[in-house]
């Protein structure tokens, strides 16, 4: 392939002929890196694309992610013939991060065949892309998409658990007041005295890439100052390798919620005073019907306690901060699809 010499300017006409006719049938014969390469050329010389060959690059489900959603781009910009017919095709895509942003192409290209899309997906679709659906009803400008969601809310219990906080916050987007009316009955017919009543809905649905970058990086939620998973993180809580081996979503949920709820031996700060005045502070070990083991920092000795000599015994409680008055409620669930998927102890 044609490489200028460092320092050279100018490219006679000629050589640039050559360069196109060389460039064309290498992009829409290749892929992969090689096809990524060509285009940059192609878009050094200017080398026209022909609709056909964007359209191939499109529905090549071989070629980089990038390279298809620029030709889709191209695509949309020129209106080609049948564009949307092929991204009803890709709604269905095997490369599940294509088929987003196909389905926000014809939404804003057609909204009936983009509805249509969202009607077939959530009678028989995974959940993965009802959520994608349910979240392009928020805004699809169709007549009938705030009635899907009024029903999606009427039979709020009968729906999946890992779509229901999509069709909450869909329905919340919009401005109807059928769904206003839906949602306040939603929020009242939470259990108040129940701490994990209103978080159930993120008990499943959530995506396990986002929720390991809320683990590390998240400023506000700190997860890995105190925790570690394997050999990355912090020391002041226990290690969570292996952890959704050994607990459900469930128990996943109620530590985030309510970190004092069940408390891991060695991890509770506890000052116990005795009868005789004395008191007994570290960490909390054990805690049975007959005695109770604290652990101190220092020395790392164990002191055991029995209940009848203890004067005051005061709730232990976790350093951990409540993560629902921290995370979103979408957060909060990427996070437990995150340390559900710590299966190995590795």
């Amino acid at each position: 392939m044609y490489r200028p010499i460092e320092g050279q300017q100018k490219i006679e006409p000629k050589t640039r002929e050559e360069i196109r006719a060389a460039l064309l049938p290498m992009l829409s014969s290749t892929s992969g890196n090689l096809l990524a390469e060509s285009l940059k050329m192609a878009g050094k010389f200017k080398v026209e694309i022909s609709t056909e060959t964007s359209i191939g690059q499109l529905m090549n489900p071989k070629n980089l992610l990038g390279i298809r959603l620029e030709a889709m781009k191209k695509l949309e910009s020129a209106k080609a013939k049948n564009f949307t017919d092929l991204l009803v095709k890709l709604t269905a895509d095997k490369v599940s991060k294509m088929r987003q942003p196909a389905l926000q192409t014809l939404a804003r290209m057609d909204s009936v065949k983009a509805f249509e899309v969202a009607q077939k997906t959530l009678a028989s679709g995974k959940n993965f892309d009802k959520q994608l659906v349910i979240a392009l009803l928020s805004t699809l400008k169709h007549p009938e998409s705030s009635t899907v969601l009024l029903k999606l809310l009427q039979t709020f219990k009968e729906q999946p658990i890992a779509i229901r906080l999509d069709i909450l916050q869909a329905a919340k987007k919009r401005s109807e007041p059928s769904l206003a009316k839906a949602l306040t009955a939603y929020e009242a017919s939470i259990d108040k005295a129940d701490p994990l009543a209103a978080f159930e809905i993120t008990l499943a649905g959530g995506d396990v890439g986002r929720g390991k970058k809320i683990f590390f990086r998240n400023g506000s939620a700190n997860c890995q100052q105190c925790h570690k998973v394997g050999k990355r993180g912090g020391d002041a809580g226990p290690n969570l390798l292996g952890l959704g081996a050994r607990q459900d979503a469930s128990y996943i949920l109620e530590s985030i919620i309510v970190p004092s709820a069940k408390l891991g031996p060695g991890y509770s700060p506890i000052a116990i005073t005795m009868k005789d005045g004395s008191v007994v502070a570290g960490m909390l070990m054990t805690n049975t019907d007959t005695e109770v083991v604290v652990r101190n920092a220092e020395t790392q000795k164990d002191t055991v306690c029995k209940k009848t000599d203890i004067a005051n015994l005061p709730q232990a409680m976790s350093t951990m901060p409540p993560m629902g008055a921290i995370l979103k409620k979408d957060q909060i669930r990427d996070l437990i699809a995150y340390l559900s998927s710590l299966k190995s102890k590795k």
